[in-house]
């Protein structure tokens, strides 16, 4: 805003920037954005609402439509409807809500800024600068998966959606997406104002935090990433030679290495206990896995609907089951036949072959199997489209 003077009195002049782009809305049309391009334009707004907070500020009306993706990077536009945190935030009724972008569709489903409002925001009940961070929340969630997290066909529906229902986790949706912004979007999300970012600052150094690639420490090397592999074509060729001749060599050592004497062939049949079912292939649960010494078996099996491991040493008569192992999957023995290794809760989970307290190694979202070396070296998959993981000796931890 300025006032120009000249001889015939004075002019006032309102200056805005002209932003040459388009809205983070019209991106999404397109579908969900690569987690590069996500947590580059989420830190910009990250970063725009912390200036905006610090000001006393409010945005209340955070979308897509009022995000502008420009050659120079992302910007929050749109304040009109901000105000004052201590002027007070409190909704009157619904119809002093922001308006919406767009009408009711011909099948009746909601969309615009109704859907990127806060629990608080709805219920009428006093918002402050944490609204933002839940509207955020469902902006980050909309960019990772290409969808909202709480949609419904009539404006009741999605009332209920926000004010109760948990959207499905975006590994779900998309499990390449990394796990700590799962995490991220997950408290932004949360219908407590209390169990949300407390800033729009913390959650910022968050995003940063997770675009370093540094949100998970317990793994110490990445082995066969998709894309530095098989991505370099010469490189793949290269490694491809390397495989063949090292079978050819394995080939002519076994060729000159004298056959052992025949060992005897052991056949036996392994009976789940009495109610419990086999649960091998069910919510991929894994095959059941023989000791490296040759003395047990462990494997996955379900009792009154829930599914934990179950060892059944070769020379007893009945399997016994760990305890807190309920919702295993793939497990997996050390080399000294003592400890096993589970997937449970997006853990890396490890417990005593004889029962015991179980330990936390490492976080495996969406893991698929692994195993684990006499070095006491854990490799494993925590997702299955992803290459594989390395936990070095000294950050496995020992059950005690």
């Amino acid at each position: 805003m300025g006032r120009q003077e000249d001889s015939g009195g004075s002019v006032d002049f309102l200056v805005m920037e002209y932003l040459e782009g388009d809205t983070l809305a019209a991106r999404l049309e397109r579908g969900a954005l690569p987690t590069p391009e996500l947590l580059r334009i989420a830190i910009a707004v990250a970063d725009a609402l912390d200036k905006a907070h610090r000001q006393g500020v409010v945005h209340r009306d955070l979308k897509p439509g009022n995000i502008i993706l420009t050659k120079g990077g992302a910007k929050l536009l749109d304040f009109g409807l901000a105000k004052e945190r201590r002027a007070g935030l409190a909704v009157d009724s619904m119809t002093a809500m922001p308006t919406q972008a767009q009408p009711l569709t011909a099948q009746g489903t909601i969309v615009g800024t109704f859907q990127y409002m806060a629990p608080e925001q709805i219920e009428g009940a006093e918002a402050d600068a944490r609204a933002d961070i839940f509207a955020f929340g469902t902006v980050l969630y909309e960019m990772a998966t290409g969808r909202r997290p709480f949609e419904g066909k009539t404006q009741a529906s999605v009332i209920a959606a926000i004010l109760a229902a948990e959207p499905q986790p975006i590994t779900a949706l998309r499990p390449t997406a990394p796990a700590a912004l799962d995490r991220v979007i997950r408290i932004c999300l949360a219908k407590d104002p209390d169990e949300r970012f407390q800033s729009a600052h913390d959650l910022l150094l968050q995003l940063r935090f997770i675009a370093t690639d540094s949100s998970t420490p317990a793994v110490a090397a990445v082995v066969g990433r998709r894309g530095r592999l098989w991505g370099n074509p010469r490189l793949a060729w290269g490694v491809a030679a390397l495989s063949s001749i090292l079978a050819v060599a394995a080939v002519s050592m076994l060729m000159r290495t004298p056959k052992p004497a025949a060992q005897p062939v052991l056949r036996a049949v392994i009976l789940p206990p009495e109610k419990v079912a086999l649960d091998v292939t069910g919510d991929f649960a894994g095959p059941a896995v023989i000791s490296p010494d040759g003395t047990q078996v462990a494997f996955v099996a379900r009792a009154d609907g829930i599914k934990s491991i179950w060892v059944r040493p070769l020379n007893a008569l009945a399997a016994h089951r760990l305890d807190d192992t309920e919702g295993s999957s793939f497990p997996f023995w050390s080399a000294d036949s003592r400890q096993i290794e589970f997937f449970a809760e997006g853990k890396v989970k490890r417990v005593p072959a004889a029962g015991g307290p179980t330990a936390i190694v490492t976080n495996a979202p969406n893991a698929r199997g692994g195993t684990w070396s006499k070095d006491n070296v854990i490799v494993f998959s925590p997702d299955y489209q992803g290459g594989l993981l390395r936990v070095p000796p000294r950050e496995a931890p020992r059950c005690p």
